[in-house]
């Protein structure tokens, strides 16, 4: 795991860029390499695949697929038959609400409300609740994220940094 060339290193190449932070360097032991190396062998090489495997794959994949588009389409028409028969039903299924009026008093008639739209409105509603209260939780941890971050610059005057100097425009002269 040593690196014998300083030019090769990540971590020289990072350290020549960088003025304000000092890095330590800090060697794995035997059996942390051992382990990392196993860790690598086993997950992250890619896999050799068989051209059995393959198809197989591809089989269970099909056949997940379509059963996926079974369901979809099932509760698909179950939806459809189900709007269907309420909208044949009509009123006989509605939500009766009383009138109320200003002052108090009771209207003699009622206000039909269809069953399917209200539990759409209550669904949306739902939802548009669940996005306002993660948006502002997202917003506030972006806040408190922000305040620890502007507490740890440096007040001192800031420097141009080395990489800023470089024209990237120009391959010619694109030399770290």
């Amino acid at each position: 795991m040593e690196m014998t060339d300083d030019d090769e290193c990540w971590m020289h190449q990072l350290q020549d860029c960088s003025d304000q932070v000092e890095f330590d360097e800090v060697y794995l032991d035997q059996d942390e390499t051992l382990f990392w190396k196993g860790l690598i062998k086993q997950y992250l090489l890619p896999v050799m695949e068989d051209e059995k495997t393959k198809q197989d794959i591809m089989k269970d994949l099909r056949s997940l697929r379509n059963k996926a588009n079974l369901v979809y389409f099932f509760i698909n028409s179950l939806w459809i038959v189900a709007m269907f028969f309420l909208q044949i039903v009509g009123n006989a299924v509605s939500i009766q609400i009383p009138k109320v009026y200003f002052n108090g008093s009771l209207a003699a008639d009622t206000i039909p409300v269809d069953p399917v739209g209200l539990v759409l409105l209550l669904s949306f509603t739902g939802l548009l609740v669940t996005q306002f209260i993660a948006m502002v939780y997202h917003r506030l941890y972006t806040f408190i994220h922000l305040i620890a971050f502007i507490g740890t610059e440096s007040s001192g005057p800031k420097e141009e940094h080395k990489l800023s100097k470089i024209n990237f425009y120009d391959p010619d002269k694109l030399d770290f």
